[in-house]
């Protein structure tokens, strides 16, 4: 079964793999490049800004799809995407780096819902799980490679060269996304074509709503990771830039692994309630060990490291496969108002850390959100195929 998946979406993964491999090389750098830009605005904020565009363009995308197809604004964002690259490379000045890093959020998540459209248009329903599954588990394939890539070009050259690379990348996938799809004509029909009403409409619905609410708390995860987690390893434990890319490719491994594996499993069991219990729980009990952490042994940092994206592996499969099992393929209108979560959790998620920051430590943000996540299991019981 899983060659045969392989084979029909191969254009697809291979495509979210090239995409991947540039946003994964730049993801951990994100914070501390505009740290280094030296602007007044703290990185948390400056994330949120980014995010706030993200979300927008999220929730346009309704428009953006019917008028003018899925493959035509794929493909604008994508240069527009590679573009922004290149500006964060150049440095110009403080204010075009800012805009171009804002543009980089708000275009990725246009990008991330048209793949959506594209793998939903060819899916069946019955495998939905494995599906998504094996694109996960490529695109933390991608994850594994791009930091890894990213700390060989830091240490090797400068921090602003990994955008040139990324920039590089970005512009190889737009011929790529060409040669395999131009001939796509994918026009979905949204009932509504008011994104931000379209959220409303699915968090109505039970089931759902369920499904984003755990979901969100999983990209909530990731963008504390993301921001907090990756200053707090160069500037407090002192990891340089080579080394973590070493620890981050290492632990995307669990990733690859497991999540083709949960997704068959969660075909055949549809049981995402116990899955992102357990995920949620694992995610939890990696940010309370780092917290507790003593200094930059390697094996410690491993084993935790991998402990959460174990962790994540679970709460990934079990949100998207239940919530993809839930929609129809022309269900457009709950496709993208559910990827208003990962532009929201980055909007949220920065705001939050960069206000613990004001009174705590980087050790209690961790805790905090570790207290987060356990809460979400509430959550995760409402994921049943049988209401």
């Amino acid at each position: 079964m899983i060659s045969h998946i392989l084979r029909k979406f191969k254009s697809i993964y291979e495509t979210n793999f090239i995409l991947v491999i540039a946003v994964s090389s730049t993801a951990y750098m994100h914070s501390s490049y505009l740290k280094s830009l030296g602007t007044p605005i703290p990185e948390g904020i400056l994330f949120a800004f980014g995010s706030i565009l993200a979300l927008i363009t999220t929730m346009q995308t309704p428009k953006l799809f019917q008028r003018y197809g899925v493959v035509p604004t794929v493909g604008f964002a994508s240069i527009l995407n590679a573009s922004s690259f290149l500006l964060m490379y150049l440095s110009i000045s403080e204010i075009v780096s800012v805009l171009a890093f804002v543009t980089v959020v708000g275009s990725t998540a246009v990008l991330l819902v048209g793949l959506d459209m594209i793998i939903q248009h060819y899916s069946d329903k019955k495998d939905t799980g494995e599906v998504r599954g094996i694109n996960l588990a490529l695109r933390n394939l991608a994850y594994l490679v791009g930091p890894l890539i990213a700390g060989l070009i830091a240490e090797e050259f400068n921090l602003p060269s990994v955008y040139l690379f990324a920039s590089i990348t970005m512009f190889l996938l737009v011929l790529f996304f060409h040669a395999r799809f131009y001939k796509l004509k994918l026009f979905p029909k949204y009932l509504n074509r008011y994104g931000f009403k379209n959220l409303v409409t699915l968090w109505k619905k039970k089931k759902l709503r369920a499904s984003y609410l755990s979901g969100f708390i999983v990209e909530f995860f990731f963008a504390i990771w993301a921001v907090f987690l990756t200053i707090y390893m160069h500037e407090v434990v002192g990891f340089n830039w080579e080394q973590i890319g070493v620890l981050f490719a290492i632990m995307h491994i669990p990733y690859v692994i497991l999540e083709p594996i949960i997704g068959d499993s969660l075909d055949n069991s549809h049981n995402e309630k116990f899955a992102m219990t357990i995920g949620l729980i694992l995610m939890a009990g990696s940010l309370v060990w780092i917290s507790v952490l003593p200094d930059k042994s390697f094996l410690p940092w491993i084993l935790a490291l991998c402990l959460s994206r174990i962790g994540a592996s679970f709460g990934q499969v079990a949100h998207e496969s239940y919530f993809f099992a839930q929609i129809s393929k022309e269900d457009a209108d709950s496709i993208s108002a559910y990827r208003s979560m990962t532009p929201l959790s980055l909007l949220i998620g920065p705001f939050v850390g960069s206000i613990i920051l004001l009174f705590t430590g980087y050790r209690e943000l961790f805790l905090v959100t570790a207290c987060i996540l356990i809460i979400t299991i509430i959550a995760a019981t409402k994921l049943t195929h049988n209401d």
